[in-house]
């Protein structure tokens, strides 16, 4: 988004939250907030630019990356791991000022931002971000999130389509409740979201804030400390909580500090394929449908998309891929087929022509091209072609390459004109994504929804009494006049319009004014409304505050 598109309603609502956060995070934010956030110096008077913001955390050793809206999960944390913080461009409603059902710049700028300042906090996004790389999702994962970025784009459009949320919100449960076990990736999800998005930090009966999402809502920060909103203890029970990302929360969770939270989820992590490898690894890969990596003892890496193979008595005697496959070692490539199919296990026998070869002489055996070799493994799986090229070092044998390569299994003939065998007695590790990150296309950038809306006639001069009030307050010369056709076409125009009916009584606060009284009583009226009731308090509240300051 074009920093010019921002009208002088988006920087008059980033000056309102922004400016909430400077004044009352202390009441019910984690103590490294208020002083991170004073250490940003962001001015409430304009939303910052992304080049600005990339110079004040520079020093941080963090990046950003600026984008328009959602990302996948898996995205975002890879981002994260390599210490770029995801910034969206696009702005709130101001019906949505207390939370955006759509990612926006205020949750980003005010929530994630100040926290890469702290060094526990920052530690964590990076720990979640590198788990969160690794792990494994699966089919449904995407449909949910497709479904999910499609209600938060019509829960955040102009003219909210009621009946289409409806519908997105049923087909969402629906997939949801057709998911018998959740994905490795989902789970890490779930975790990061009763954390570093939504986490309270303490006890239950005595919790502060310090999740991002909160601290760029100080009414749900509020909210979410009494009794309205349900606190258990962050713990792995997690993963069967409820919650919505395009709603206020009903449910967080509390955990004493930030090493209790590397504490807990290292007991999740200790049981991903990534660490346990083996057969459940590698059906949790076959499930996914997308690129992924199978690491051998042998160190042997095989990067790309695997589909069903011959698994007996949870071990696996084969794996094969569909496409392009790229074998690596310490993540860095080694070679590269299209397709490939492989046994993997012990070798009972290793025969060129009549000479029989095991592992104990390979180190003096040279391997003959063009010679035909056969194999026979443990399993009963038997493999015969030419020699056309191998890896060895180190007196192992890492990768052996056949022309018209003959796998027999389980009665099957598995035929390849050319193939890579990879030896290796069992699956170490098995994780989402490649060993080395140069051996695959990048993919396309994915498509964000543009909230950009041409302004009506009205909406433009709204923005312009925006922008009149911002000078008045810029060059402290009050134009009365203005101020009362500012007041008399909101209310006639936007009645739903609070913010800048708060900017007008923040001007001509405590002038003893008739005008004051008629705008003072305007906002009691707008208070009714329950959703409005803490933000222009809070507002009010503030102004009294400077007008004493400066007294």
């Amino acid at each position: 988004m074009p920093y010019e598109s921002y009208t002088e309603k988006d920087h008059a609502k980033w000056r309102y939250v922004l400016n909430m956060n400077l004044r009352f995070a202390h009441e019910f934010a984690h103590p490294f907030y208020p002083k991170c956030l004073a250490e940003l110096n962001l001015s409430p008077e304009k939303i910052p630019t992304i080049e600005e913001l990339r110079q004040k955390i520079k020093h941080t050793g963090w990046n950003i990356v600026a984008v328009n809206g959602f990302i996948t999960p898996k995205t975002f944390m890879e981002f994260h791991a390599e210490k770029f913080l995801v910034v969206a461009t696009n702005i709130r409603n101001l019906k949505h000022i207390n939370y955006t059902p759509y990612p926006d710049l205020i949750h980003d700028m005010v929530g994630h931002i100040p926290c890469v300042f702290y060094e526990e906090y920052a530690d964590i996004m990076t720990y979640f971000g590198k788990i969160g790389t690794k792990a494994i999702s699966c089919k449904l994962d995407f449909e949910i999130h497709e479904a999910l970025n499609l209600l938060s784009i019509l829960k955040e459009e102009r003219n909210p389509d009621e009946k289409k949320i409806r519908e997105t919100e049923n087909l969402i449960n629906s997939k949801r409740n057709s998911e018998k076990e959740l994905s490795e990736m989902e789970k890490v999800r779930i975790l990061h979201w009763h954390t570093v998005e939504y986490g309270l930090m303490g006890t239950v009966e005595k919790p502060i804030v310090y999740g991002a999402g909160l601290l760029s809502s100080i009414v749900e920060s509020y909210q979410g400390l009494t009794k309205k909103v349900n606190k258990k203890a962050f713990n792995l029970d997690a993963f069967f909580s409820e919650f919505d990302i395009t709603s206020h929360q009903k449910e967080l969770r509390v955990v004493k500090d930030f090493k209790t939270i590397k504490e807990i989820t290292n007991q999740f992590v200790s049981k991903l394929s990534l660490n346990i490898g083996g057969s459940h690894g590698l059906k949790e890969l076959i499930k996914s449908e997308e690129v992924g990596t199978l690491e051998l003892n042998s160190g042997i890496q095989i990067s790309g998309i695997f589909v069903e193979s011959f698994i007996s008595d949870e071990r696996v005697d084969f794996i094969e891929t569909e496409n392009k496959t790229v074998f690596a070692k310490e993540n860095k490539e080694l070679l590269t087929q299209n397709k490939f199919a492989s046994p993997i296990g012990e070798i009972s026998e290793f025969k060129i022509d009549n000479e029989e070869i095991s592992f104990s002489n390979l180190s003096e055996f040279q391997l003959i091209l063009n010679k035909e070799i056969e194999i026979k493994y443990k399993s009963g799986i038997k493999v015969s072609g030419k020699i056309d090229s191998y890896l060895f070092e180190n007196n192992t044998l890492y990768l052996l390459i056949l022309k018209k390569c003959n796998i027999e299994i389980k009665g099957e003939t598995i035929f390849h004109e050319q193939n890579i065998l990879a030896f290796g007695k069992k699956i170490t590790s098995a994780y989402s994504g490649v060993a080395d990150k140069n051996s695959f296309e990048e993919f396309e950038d994915p498509v964000f929804f543009d909230f950009t809306i041409s302004p009506t006639k009205k909406e433009k001069i709204l923005f312009h009494y925006y922008g009149e009030i911002r000078k008045m307050r810029a060059c402290k010369v009050l134009n009365i006049d203005i101020l009362k056709d500012t007041f008399n076409f909101s209310i006639e125009n936007f009645p739903e319009d609070w913010l800048i009916i708060l900017e007008v009584y923040e001007l001509i606060f405590d002038s003893n004014s008739t005008f004051e009284t008629i705008v003072k009583n305007h906002l009691m009226k707008m208070r009714k409304n329950e959703e409005l009731k803490t933000l222009i308090d809070k507002g009010i509240q503030l102004i009294k505050e400077k007008i004493e300051i400066k007294n």
